[in-house]
C-alpha cells in the first residue's frame, strides 16, 4: 500500500507542476463515439467527449484504444477537477487498438501464419504427387483442388482488433 502511495504522490506532484492539478476517477464506458467516449461515474453523473487519444489534436495517426461498451476505465481529469479535459488512460476490456491510423491493415497472427504454410507446402507435395502418379495426365483438378482447400486458411491470418 505504501508503494501505492508513493506514486499517487508522485503523480500528483507532475500535475501540479503543471500549474492545474488532476485527478483519477473510474467509470463505465456507455457509449464509444469515434476517438471520444461517454462514461458514467458514480452510478449517476455522465462524463461526455473523453477522449481515447493522448490528447484532442485532431490526428489520425495517434494511438487509439477503443474500449468496449461497459467496460471500466480509469480516467485522467487535466482541467484540474473541472471535469472538461477527461482522457482515458486505461480499461478494462479492449475493442480494438488502432496505431498509425490503421492503413496497413491487421496485424497477422503468427501461429496461424505457420498453420496456413504448413497446410500450404503439404497440399502442394500432395497435389505434385498425385500429378506425378497419373504421368503426365492433363487434367489439372488435384492441383487445383488441394490448392482451394489450401486457400480457405488465409481469411484466418488477420487480427483486425489490432491495425497499424
Amino acid at each position: 500500500m505504501e508503494t501505492i502511495n508513493k506514486i499517487s504522490e508522485a503523480l500528483q506532484d507532475i500535475a501540479n507542476k503543471r500549474g492545474k492539478p488532476s485527478a483519477f476517477i473510474m467509470a463505465t464506458i456507455k457509449a464509444v463515439n469515434g476517438q471520444t467516449c461517454e462514461a458514467v461515474t458514480g452510478g449517476t453523473l455522465t462524463l461526455t467527449d473523453i477522449w481515447l487519444t493522448a490528447a484532442d489534436t485532431g490526428s489520425d495517426k495517434a494511438l487509439l484504444v477503443v474500449p468496449k461498451v461497459g467496460s471500466q476505465i480509469l480516467l485522467a481529469d487535466l482541467s484540474g477537477g473541472q471535469l472538461r479535459e477527461l482522457v482515458m488512460v486505461a480499461c478494462t476490456d479492449t475493442e480494438s487498438i488502432t496505431i498509425n491510423g490503421g492503413d496497413n491493415g491487421g496485424l497477422v497472427n503468427i501461429e496461424s501464419l505457420k498453420n496456413y504454410l504448413d497446410a500450404f507446402k503439404n497440399a502442394v507435395l500432395q497435389a505434385l504427387a498425385t500429378i506425378d502418379s497419373t504421368a503426365g495426365s492433363a487434367s489439372s483438378t488435384p492441383f487445383s483442388t488441394a490448392m482451394t482447400a489450401a486457400a480457405q486458411h488465409l481469411q484466418n491470418l488477420e487480427d483486425t482488433a489490432i491495425t497499424h
